[in-house]
């Protein structure tokens, strides 16, 4: 008589809630998603740049004009990576406003709008709130505003009062620029205007207004569909969702409560997929598509919330990954002040599972076809050497004229190198008042309000090379260098204010500030391959799946098997259908009672062209558990088959 041949199978998705045996589902996997019900592994990813400020608490995304651009905004402010469409990616350019204030609780929203004033363009609009270790904070942060596609500093955004401030953030309805935040403060902009000027007056032809529509501070707003009150937009309260609609007419908007009470975690852990609105509250996982209900989740949902470190849970990110129907939930667990783990859910095929990865941001694909993610995953500790600084022009210069004018010079010292539009690149400051710096050569006229670069570099300094500091004798490798800092790794002594740096081909520079330490970390672009290229270096990615409990004991996970004969099962043979690069490991793990401690009975490699695997290992409990950890290793499960048959009669316990 043949030996009977069974379909090794479980069903879709990691259930980590309930006990080891009381599942279906997959046990455990590593870097594993599902597709058609079948595990697969998840692809790689590589360093886009690894000189990114950290950590990074928000991307944005664009592409226009065959240009494809990331802002990633951080604790030190704002940055801008091009890439192309392969993801190979330029320099990294700051964007950082004058004046900016560095601080650690910054967390940020932002959106894109069309300006119609000051020069018509597509703006960048960012918001700062000091929220990172507390959502319902009051503090606030300020707004700020630019052209997408340059590389200036961004600028404050301000009323007839001075620059808006908010605790909340912003979002575009357009063409509607929106701030929200304490007490339930939802505000709008006049249309395509968020200037001085007109952007925020309110009454007569403008649209702009503002109300406090909850009691509660409002963390999060998104556009929606508003049909014949369009525009429209959810805003997430602290305990409350609610819709905004455009009316017109004096009352402007229309305001409906949709749910109250509700809770949401993290203001940057709401994720849209095709109108729907899916995020964690502090208890439980929801989702709005009209009304709002729960998500449910029966596979991971205390995995997640009994290990979720509260104390930081404003840093849980979601970002959606279209192309396989998933959204990942990123956050810090146990003892973790950063997010090192991620909730999957795949609502294609409607079930969870997780990953472990160090990301601290993403964004998903677009027009740029890959997702895109910042992380500490690969980070470097340096020391941040300040070398120059930008400053804004506060009255027009004439061309023909070297004098500019601010209303402060704090910081310039003469022998700077300037430079600008309206500058000849590289003029030199002669001179300077408190409010006045003279140039050695004359602009071409520099308009009121433009942003100049002064830096006391005489040379540019060499990535990888030394850098030595005059007065404290520090030594240290530049890691990044920018026009007006350097950065610095494998530092010996310290640093101090008012060293003068020397480095390669006669490159100086002057310490313009205290030195402070500062993290960079890495921009990745993912789905890329299946190994993980950093630099000149690649490593493969571990990716495992293991199977449900299965014996004769329990019958599971071969429904015909006959149920609860108490004897031990032995595999006969396996026979492996794969979607295979490289080579397989299987692992059969086995133990005789559920509250045993479980062993690796047998380990076997499985190379793509092996048609079989003949076995003969058993056990009262066993499972099956694959991995991949080959460079360009990959696998996608089908129809496996295994042929099984009764073992020993006799358990190996009494």
């Amino acid at each position: 008589m043949a030996d009977p041949v069974y379909l090794f199978q479980s069903q879709p998705g990691i259930r980590r809630d309930g006990t080891d045996l009381d599942t279906p589902f997959y046990n455990d996997g590593t870097w594993v998603r599902w597709q058609r019900g079948r595990p697969r592994k998840i692809g790689g990813y590589r360093s886009m740049t690894q000189h990114a400020n950290g950590p990074v608490r928000a991307i944005m995304m664009d592409s226009r004009g065959g240009v494809n651009s990331t802002h990633v905004f951080s604790q030190w402010g704002i940055q801008r990576v091009q890439f192309d469409n392969n993801g190979a990616a330029g320099n990294i350019e700051d964007r950082t406003p004058t004046g900016f204030v560095a601080d650690p609780l910054l967390n940020w929203s932002f959106g894109s709008m069309y300006s119609s004033t000051g020069g018509t363009y597509s703006a960048i609009i960012a918001a700062s709130s000091p929220d990172v270790n507390d959502i319902a904070s009051d503090t606030t942060g300020y707004i700020y505003a630019g052209d997408i596609s340059t590389n200036d500093p961004l600028v404050q955004v301000a009323d007839g009062a001075g620059a808006i401030r908010t605790s909340g953030g912003i979002c575009v309805l357009q063409p509607f620029l929106f701030v929200y935040g304490s007490n339930g403060l939802i505000r709008n902009s006049n249309a395509n205007n968020y200037s001085t000027a007109s952007g925020w007056t309110t009454g007569g032809a403008n649209y702009a207004s503002s109300n406090n529509i909850g009691s509660q501070k409002i963390v999060y707003g998104a556009p929606i569909r508003g049909g014949t009150q369009a525009p429209a937009g959810l805003f997430w309260g602290l305990d409350s969702l609610i819709r905004v609609s455009f009316t017109g007419g004096t009352g402007i908007w229309q305001y409906d409560t949709l749910a109250n009470p509700t809770t949401v975690l993290s203001k940057n852990a709401i994720v849209e997929h095709e109108g729907k609105f899916f995020w964690p509250g502090t208890d439980k996982f929801l989702f709005y598509n009209g009304v709002v209900q729960e998500l449910p989740n029966q596979m991971n949902s205390n995995y997640f919330f009994d290990n979720l470190n509260y104390a930081y849970q404003n840093k849980v990110f979601g970002v959606r990954l279209s192309r396989w129907g998933e959204i990942w939930w990123f956050y810090p667990r146990g003892t973790d002040t950063e997010c090192g783990h991620a909730v999957i859910f795949n609502y294609r095929e409607n079930t969870w599972y997780d990953a472990v990865k160090q990301r601290t941001a993403g964004a998903p694909a677009g027009v740029f076809r890959f997702p895109i993610m910042a992380g500490h995953e690969d980070s470097s500790d340096t020391t941040l050497l300040v070398t120059g600084l930008n400053l804004t022009t506060s009255a027009l210069t004439a061309p023909g004229s070297p004098v500019l004018t601010f209303v402060s010079t704090t910081g310039i010292v003469d022998g700077m190198k300037a430079s600008g539009t309206g500058i000849v690149t590289n003029s030199l400051v002669l001179s300077h008042t408190a409010t006045t710096i003279t140039l050695d050569t004359n602009t071409t006229g520099v308009a009121s309000g433009a942003i100049l670069s002064f830096t006391s570099m005489t040379t540019a300094f060499v990535e990888n090379n030394t850098v030595t500091g005059s007065l404290s004798g520090a030594t240290g490798v530049a890691v990044r260098v920018l026009n007006n800092s350097i950065n610095v790794s494998s530092v010996t002594g310290t640093f101090v204010i008012n060293d003068v740096l020397t480095g390669l081909a006669s490159a100086t520079a002057k310490v313009q500030s205290t030195p402070v330490s500062q993290t960079l970390v890495t921009q990745y672009q993912h789905e890329y391959g299946y190994d993980k290229p950093i630099g000149q270096s690649t490593t493969p990615i571990e990716s495992s799946f293991t199977s449900r409990n299965f014996g004769y004991a329990i019958a599971g996970p071969f429904e015909e098997v006959p149920k609860m004969l108490d004897c031990m099962t032995r595999i006969l043979r396996l026979e492996p259908d794969m979607n295979q690069i490289g080579d397989l490991q299987c692992d059969v793990l086995g133990r005789s009672f559920a509250q045993d401690t479980e062993s690796v009975i047998n380990t076997y490699t499985l190379s793509p062209s092996d048609s079989f695997q003949n076995m003969g290992d058993q056990a009262r409990l066993m499972k099956l558990r694959f991995t991949s950890n080959s460079l360009g290793g990959f696998y996608e499960q089908g129809q496996v088959q295994l042929s099984i048959e009764p073992g020993d009669e006799r358990s190996t316990k009494q």
